[in-house]
C-alpha cells in the first residue's frame, strides 16, 4: 500500500485500523521512506500507529 501526503511536513505518523478488521494478528512490519530518510516500525493491536519523527 503507497500514501501521497500534500503537505508532507505536517505528517507526523499514521495509524493503522489493521488490527481492526483482523482481530487475530499479532504484529505488522512497517517499511517507510521520506526525504530525512527511511525506517520501518513493528505494529502490534496496543501500538497501531506509526511514527515519522
Amino acid at each position: 500500500m503507497v500514501f501521497t501526503c500534500d503537505d508532507e511536513n505536517a505528517l507526523t505518523g499514521v495509524g493503522f485500523p489493521f488490527f481492526e478488521r483482523f482481530p487475530n494478528a499479532g504484529e505488522i512490519e512497517v517499511q517507510h521512506v521520506t526525504e530525512a530518510g527511511a525506517g520501518t516500525a513493528e505494529l502490534t493491536p496496543d501500538a497501531a500507529e506509526g511514527s515519522f519523527e
